[in-house]
């Protein structure tokens, strides 16, 4: 981790990173996937909420699925509240995030990518 941190500071990103996982940069108040920010949170010490989720998911490596790091047997208002604005304010739709199913915890998918377009031939006349 120490590495990792440093690489950080630096502005490098570590090799070991898979590019197909979210990066949740605390500092920077920066969540990133696929090489971009995906969602900025401004006021990372006013987010009671989202924040908590998004250090849980960084912590584990980005699992598919987290326990609920907000309360324990806490509110399915409250989770479902979170869900909703982390999914709200994306830059990016290339995730989401949703409850778990079951109150316990939550979820993050990523978008599956599209192929990319081949260029059109062009009829010759």
């Amino acid at each position: 981790r120490l590495r990792a941190d440093l690489l950080d500071a630096l502005g490098e990103e570590p090799a070991e990173r898979d590019p197909e996982k979210p990066h949740w940069d605390k500092r920077a108040g920066e969540l990133w996937f696929r090489g971009v920010v995906v969602r900025e949170v401004p006021k990372v010490g006013r987010s009671h909420n989202i924040v908590p989720i998004l250090d849980a998911f960084e912590e584990d490596g980005w699992p598919p699925e987290i326990d609920d790091p907000l309360t324990s047997g806490g509110s399915d208002d409250r989770r479902r509240r979170a869900v909703e604005t982390l999914n709200k304010q994306m830059l990016k739709p290339w995730m989401w995030f949703e409850c778990n199913g079951d109150g316990t915890g939550f979820r993050w998918r990523a978008k599956p990518r599209r192929p990319a377009k081949k260029a059109a031939k062009r009829k010759r006349r």
